[in-house]
């Protein structure tokens, strides 16, 4: 699972040439592409990574896409400083999602104790929780 933040202080932009193309190949408004759900959209994703950061960022911004195992699906997060972001997984809310899971399967009230003691004992890596930590510069001016 892909995601898009912003490394560097400023806020998240994107280029007109990104928000552009991404109309093109979806038939939606400039709003949608600067969009907080956009920001995990395949098509913008694949935008950024073909532009490269440098042109699919605005003027303030330097677009990024961090990757994470798709069992975080719903569990990431964006911390926010002076608009510089770092994107982790939200590890609290990844086990309740997990256990919630295991409550509503099928499976026998052992085994499904076994399940939750092997979610809450579960230790992340932290390299899979946290995006790499962008390099701290200022964007052009």
């Amino acid at each position: 699972m892909k995601v898009l933040y912003n490394g560097c202080y400023g806020g998240f932009e994107l280029s007109d040439e990104a928000v552009a193309e991404h109309g093109k190949r979806c038939d939606c408004s400039a709003a949608a592409a600067a969009s907080t759900q956009a920001r995990g959209c395949p098509v913008l994703i694949e935008i950024v990574e073909e532009l490269g950061s440098e042109r699919s960022s605005g003027r303030h911004s330097e677009i990024k896409v961090a990757e994470f195992d798709d069992k975080f699906v719903g569990c990431i997060r964006f911390d926010e400083y002076d608009g510089l972001e770092t994107v982790r997984v939200d590890v609290m809310e990844y086990k309740l999602r997990s256990i919630q899971s295991v409550l509503k399967s099928n499976c026998s009230s052992e085994e499904g104790m076994e399940r939750i003691r092997g979610i809450l004992s579960e230790k992340q890596d932290c390299d899979l929780l946290r995006s790499k930590m962008p390099t701290l510069k200022k964007k052009k001016e």
